[in-house]
């Protein structure tokens, strides 16, 4: 549910607020929802790209989107359990982000869980 907290301004740049939240040592930069939906998309398009020449890209951009996806499903969440819309016609919360064994193989060997490719 939603509670109102006090923050610290850092900066007030149109698009890329700086601010530092109770309790946090660094601040952070707040994206509008549709802003991170674009970024999700972007990495999405290059993983979808990606072929199997360069195996460290396409590992890359695997981990990016799925890291990606996590804030936008937190996102996406918040907004449905606070009756709000979403900026983007259509939400990826009920649709897992699937990654095929390929590139879920590229994200083990490059985070040094799997040795051989």
């Amino acid at each position: 549910m939603m509670k109102r907290i006090e923050i610290e301004m850092l900066s007030e740049t149109s698009n890329c607020p700086v601010v530092r939240t109770p309790g946090r040592k660094f601040p952070g930069v707040i994206l509008q929802g549709d802003t991170l939906k674009a970024l999700f998309d972007a990495a999405a398009e290059v993983r979808g790209l990606c072929g199997e020449d360069n195996e460290e890209l396409c590992a890359a951009a695997c981990e990016l989107t799925d890291r990606l996806a996590n804030f936008v499903v937190i996102y996406e969440q918040a907004l449905r359990e606070n009756g709000l819309e979403l900026p983007y016609p259509k939400a990826i919360s009920g649709e897992p982000v699937v990654l095929d064994s390929q590139l879920r193989r590229m994200v083990a060997w490059r985070s040094g869980t799997e040795t051989g490719f």
